[in-house]
């Protein structure tokens, strides 16, 4: 397959801010000596990067061979994005610099929200997020939303089962007014695209970021890059039948895999639970309801020891290592990353996971293959909304079809 010279470009533009990141601060000679590029590349990535005000000389030069040398940081600064991720109940907004640093955090909660008025509530939040980035002094480079749905290259909402706001244009109702360029992309594909930039993961790896959550999505990279497929779909595997005979899916369809693994998979089972007279935290004494508005507090129980909500994670686990065999099969990744809320409790899934895994599909798949947390937990999509600003800062987007 062809690689064009922009995305190499944009790709070693990638690797030099990658070790500076890493490193602090480096000299031309050390970014040479970690990355393999070459004297001419890496004092062209050097000259151009400053230029665009993405790197700076350091407060201090660095001593090799015996004579001084200038060293490079990079320039955060004067490189920040507002990252926001759409959740089913919440909003989520950072400020982070082009290191990887958080600057500013802030989770919105909400009553669950469809169509427009999530589009609604995510406009009120941005403009909030922007009000406090004025106030503290915040050089913003743009804004990056994380989606839990699938968005065209137009930035056009065409598929969200558990929010709705099908046909919306969400970046022209973001943009209007506000001077900054705004960014979008499905959740679990900047899940991928956050393990890319920041844990650093080898271009050759094929990586596999399975966002677990209200819903389920996979995000695919390969050779470097994010992998958005046709009609920008790859990766909804949460919608992918593996039972007809199942539950209606809020897609339409019957068994999904979501009904087995998402939020109302476990309070279906723990609602079974509780009319066989188990007894859970998540039902109180004196309460008529279990409490279980939310994904948090489901979560908080099997941490905190609680049965019936351990045991509902590990049988949507069960089902998730279906789903890793799937993906082991058709991509055979390098490594699969678990993201979104169910990371928290990554242990328990990882734990009901693994018998599944040791005996499901041809021993040459099952053969070396790594689950992983994924770098930044629950919130890596957030950390891949702010990586996308950068992405499109180099001049790139990552996203193939």
């Amino acid at each position: 397959m062809a690689i064009r010279q922009h995305d190499i470009r944009t790709e070693n533009q990638r690797l030099v801010i990658e070790q500076l990141r890493r490193h602090g601060m480096l000299t031309r000679s050390g970014v040479v000596e970690q990355t393999g590029l070459t004297v001419p590349t890496v004092s062209a990535i050097f000259r151009e990067l400053q230029e665009r005000s993405l790197i700076k000389p350091a407060d201090r030069s660095v001593t090799t061979g015996g004579r001084r040398a200038e060293a490079f940081c990079l320039n955060g600064e004067a490189n920040r994005a507002l990252a926001v991720h759409v959740g089913v109940h919440d909003l989520t907004w950072a400020v982070v610099d082009l290191a990887g640093k958080v600057l500013h955090k802030e989770v919105v909660g909400a009553a669950r929200f469809r169509g427009g008025m999530f589009v609604t509530h995510l406009r009120n939040t941005i403009n909030a997020a922007l009000k406090h980035c004025r106030e503290q002094g915040f050089n913003l480079q743009g804004i990056g939303i994380s989606f839990p749905g699938v968005v065209d290259q137009e930035n056009r909402i065409t598929l969200a089962p558990n929010i709705g706001g099908e046909g919306v244009v969400l970046a022209d109702l973001v943009e209007d007014g506000v001077g900054l360029p705004v960014h979008i992309d499905n959740d679990a594909r900047l899940g991928a695209l956050a393990e890319i930039w920041w844990r650093a993961s080898q271009p050759e790896q094929t990586i596999a970021f399975l966002m677990v959550d209200y819903g389920v999505g996979v995000g695919l990279a390969m050779d470097g890059r994010v992998h958005a497929g046709k009609n920008f779909a790859a990766g909804d595997i949460g919608h992918a039948v593996v039972d007809p005979r199942g539950e209606r899916c809020a897609c339409g369809q019957f068994g999904c895999l979501e009904t087995f693994i998402s939020y109302s998979a476990l309070v279906r089972r723990i609602n079974d639970q509780i009319r066989l007279g188990r007894p859970t935290v998540l039902l109180p004494a004196g309460a008529a309801e279990p409490q279980m508005e939310s994904l948090s507090q489901i979560m908080d129980a099997a941490q905190a020891g609680d049965d019936v909500a351990a045991e509902a994670i590990r049988e949507a686990g069960r089902y998730l290592a279906i789903a890793v065999s799937m993906l082991n099969v058709i991509i055979a990744p390098d490594v699969v990353y678990i993201g979104g809320a169910f990371s928290r409790v990554y242990d328990l899934l990882v734990e009901a996971m693994q018998p599944i895994l040791h005996h499901r599909g041809p021993e040459l798949h099952r053969q070396g293959l790594r689950i992983e947390p994924a770098v930044f937990l629950a919130d890596t999509s957030l950390m891949g909304a702010a990586a996308l600003v950068f992405e499109h800062r180099l001049g790139g987007s990552n996203k193939k079809g």
